[in-house]
């Protein structure tokens, strides 16, 4: 089973880092809703429905493509490095990590004060 998993507690300044990007912010949302694991497919869907204004059942070809191989090369690592997500790479299913709630409640505070994180 090869899961990415931190090698030390991040910081805030990490926490922020990793949230620079829309996409990681959409990752976070959609597993805030989850109860347990999401899987990557559904994550790409998911995110390319957002981007696109259609439903996850209609995200579909190069938009899902993009979604799914810029989260399984990219995003997915980059949360899980900081550990806010772990993500098991080989069965390509993500769930919350130990620093999970830390990055969804500076998301939420910086939304609410009007920073733009995403």
């Amino acid at each position: 089973m090869s899961e990415t998993v931190q090698a030390s507690p991040a910081g805030a300044h990490e926490l922020y880092d990793a949230l620079s990007a829309a996409r990681r912010c959409y990752i976070i949302e959609l597993l805030a809703e989850a109860d347990g694991p999401v899987s990557v497919r559904t994550l790409a869907s998911n995110i390319a429905a957002i981007e696109h204004d259609t439903t996850p059942e209609a995200a579909s070809g190069s938009e899902y493509s993009n979604a799914y191989n810029a989260s399984t090369q990219t995003h997915l690592p980059a949360l899980a490095e900081v550990g806010i997500v772990r993500y098991n790479h080989d069965r390509k299913v993500v769930r919350k990590g130990p620093q999970f709630e830390s990055a969804l409640l500076l998301l939420r505070v910086a939304r609410v004060a009007s920073q733009t994180l995403c």
